[in-house]
């Protein structure tokens, strides 16, 4: 990154900074919604334009959502990446009494484990879906086998946009 390129940017992130601190101060101090909502307004048009080079702008606007929602003194998730003996494609069984589980491979690696955990917890909301764990390149389904079978599993899973092998 050019240094002119990288001083604007670090002014721009020093300003939307200032601008967090100042509607969590706004909320503790309880000011009017109109005011706090004009200023996350103000928030989100600094953070509109993509902000980086990398391709990680979803992985950062997650980051900067877990961080406002931290401010909060909202709770948040982070997710460290599975380590799993279980052979990609391989059937195991789960843990839960009468339940299936099964590692399956994204056909396209997720780009953040952030991109994981929005689609982990999307999945968790899913009936028939018992739970998931995984990573950035597999999910582990953990499914009812009376509400779901595996091909559901891997329809449920492309409809989210995330086909599997």
């Amino acid at each position: 990154m050019q240094r002119n390129t990288k001083q604007k940017l670090l002014r721009r992130l020093s300003i939307i900074e200032g601008q967090l601190r100042g509607v969590k101060r706004m909320v503790e101090e309880e000011r009017y919604c109109v005011d706090i909502i004009t200023q996350t307004e103000a928030i989100k048009e600094a953070l509109a334009g993509n902000i980086c080079r990398c391709g990680e702008y979803t992985g950062i606007m997650s980051a900067m959502r877990k961080a406002a929602a931290e401010l909060r003194g909202e709770p948040v998730v982070y997710t460290a990446a599975l380590r799993s003996s279980v052979a990609a494609g391989a059937p195991s069984s789960a843990s839960a009494a009468g339940s299936v589980s099964k590692q399956f491979e994204f056909a396209t690696p997720l780009g953040t484990i952030e991109v994981y955990d929005e689609l982990a917890l999307e999945l968790k909301q899913t009936p028939g879906i018992l739970g998931v764990s995984g990573s950035e390149r597999t999910i582990t389904a953990v499914w009812d086998p009376a509400r779901l079978d595996e091909a559901k599993v891997r329809q449920i899973l492309a409809q989210t946009g995330h086909p599997v092998r």
